[in-house]
């Protein structure tokens, strides 16, 4: 995914924080899919790690209309998550995704997005 991601510009901000620039394409990339929006709705509620499987279902919650999104919606989202949408968010910064625990840690209070 990162070859054909942008070049990207990383500052230290005058407080110590992290400043990013996405870049204008970038961004309208990651936020044009209702799933990416969601988690990170989901993640900016939280200052833990939050686990795959339980992102999923807040995620699919997000987006499905009435009630509980059925097992078979959190299962299709949990996989999008782990091969498609985590990986993308954390190339970008946004999201520290552990692949090997499952686990999804929000970054994006710690940065400037530009």
């Amino acid at each position: 995914m990162t070859d054909n991601m942008p070049a990207r510009t990383v500052e230290q901000t005058a407080d110590g924080g992290i400043a990013v620039d996405l870049g204008e394409s970038e961004r309208y990339r990651l936020l044009a899919d209702s799933t990416r929006r969601a988690v990170l709705t989901v993640l900016d509620d939280t200052a833990a790690p939050v686990a795959l499987q339980s992102l999923a279902r807040d995620a699919a919650a997000a987006r499905y209309s009435s009630g509980d999104p059925p097992d078979e919606v959190v299962e299709q989202t949990t996989v999008a998550l782990h091969h498609n949408h985590l990986p993308r968010l954390a190339d970008a910064g946004l999201v520290e995704y552990d692949r090997d625990r499952k686990r999804v840690v929000d970054c994006s209070n710690e940065i400037a997005v530009l």
